[in-house]
């Protein structure tokens, strides 16, 4: 595991999504499937890799900017729609993933690549297990503020709310009210009311820090090797395959290997997942998403990642609670037989996420392993220290065996 880790980070080195670094890599990944799969499933698709997150925070920056400068004039009902389409934009991309603003970026291509073992006799139960190829650009705030930069994150958007809260409250005493009675000064196009003036008081803090989100959330100035992030998850999932070549399931195919443009809202699962569901691959199937899993303090099994929301219900994805709980007992098994073994939960993410939200959109049984440190924030995210180096060996072998047992105990509950 470590050797292939290392060998990505030599031969390949940071993988924007859709890049060739990362195409490079994915040719590295089906060399290994060939070498224990039945059969090497590689999906072509294509990803606007600066869309997300770099892009849709830069738009709705924009479109605020544009806003904010028509407060003050009599067209304002212009920063009404503007920041309602940039409040928009933000959680239709980053939280719901929709991709409308796809359009507007360039694309390229990238791969889906999973190697299959079939079981010895009939199939009566599918488990797919992946991690991803592309690596991240660099968050320069994420070592120092952790998992904190979820609520940094909250108080830019709030912020933004609340101007164009400002604007409506001026709109509904002009049409319904006496406007005139909040006038400060009007002069032909401008205009300051007392909403206007408490506005751009509290623009002195509100813009600049709206800015620095900005520049640290759509940085595109280093990108980093995403040795955690995510090539122990990958490594994981081949060294998974490698051992059931050679343990075979009786009655449990398995898909081992990674999706491609994680790091781009998710791209490569969401193409996964609208090939393999239509085909019938997920039905009757389990995924289990392998991610940041070669550093930290323990192990979460994510049974939600709230900082995605289902569409249209616009509720918090949560994942198979069937799954999870199969998966916790399997870990629960492990752990007695091995006894001195790293703490794992059952934990509900609030920020960031995997490939599993996907999966669990579309309803599919799905969770997602990861590791971290204080509460569960993964080592290194998105940082410049993400490399070989800092991978733990004992974290990937605890994990491939959580994964191995899992194998184990749906083969035994399939044949009985």
């Amino acid at each position: 595991m470590t050797k292939f880790i290392k060998s990505v980070c030599t031969e390949c080195g940071p993988r924007r999504p859709a890049s060739d670094a990362e195409r490079k890599c994915q040719d590295m990944v089906r060399a290994e499937c060939e070498a224990f799969a039945d059969e090497v499933k590689v999906d072509e698709f294509t990803c606007a890799y600066n869309a997300y997150p770099q892009g849709l925070v830069r738009v709705a920056i924009g479109l605020f900017t544009i806003g904010f400068v028509t407060c003050i004039t009599i067209v304002y009902p212009i920063m009404i729609v503007l920041g309602i389409l940039a409040l928009w934009v933000v959680v239709s991309e980053l939280m719901i993933m929709l991709e409308f603003t796809d359009l507007f970026y360039k694309k390229d291509t990238s791969h889906n690549v999973f190697g299959v073992i079939k079981p010895r006799a009939e199939t009566k139960l599918r488990i797919i297990f992946g991690g991803h190829t592309d690596s991240a650009y660099e968050i320069p705030f994420a070592k120092k503020y952790g998992i904190k930069i979820s609520t940094l994150m909250i108080i830019a958007i709030a912020y933004g709310a609340i101007g164009v809260a400002l604007e409506v409250t001026k709109l509904v005493l002009d049409l319904f009210g006496n406007g005139m009675s909040i006038n400060l000064w009007s002069s032909g196009f401008f205009r300051i009311t007392i909403i206007d003036a408490i506005f751009l008081v509290s623009c002195i803090v509100g813009y600049p820090y709206m800015l620095w989100i900005g520049k640290n959330c759509g940085s595109r100035k280093t990108k980093v090797l995403g040795a955690n992030d995510n090539l122990s998850g990958v490594s994981v999932a081949l060294a998974l395959g490698q051992y059931l070549k050679e343990h075979r399931p009786n009655n449990v195919e398995v898909w081992t290997g990674a999706f491609g443009c994680e790091e781009a809202g998710q791209r490569g699962s969401r193409r996964f997942v609208e090939k393999h569901g239509a085909d019938g691959t997920l039905d009757n199937s389990y995924t289990v998403v392998i991610e940041s899993i070669g550093a930290g303090m323990g192990y979460g099994i994510l049974s939600a990642e709230k900082m995605y929301l289902t569409w249209p219900g616009m509720k918090p994805v949560f994942h198979s609670k069937e799954l999870v709980d199969k998966f916790f007992a399997s870990c629960e098994n492990y752990a007695r037989v091995k006894k001195a073994v790293p703490y794992f939960i059952k934990h509900e993410a609030t920020f960031a996420g995997t490939d599993a939200t996907r999966f669990s959109q579309k309803g599919y049984k799905a969770i997602a392993i990861g590791a971290g440190g204080t509460n569960l924030f993964i080592e290194n995210w998105h940082d410049h220290d993400d490399t070989p180096e800092n991978i733990n060996k004992l974290m990937l072998w605890h994990a491939l065996n959580f994964c191995a047992t899992f194998v184990d105990d749906m083969d035994k509950e399939m044949t009985g």
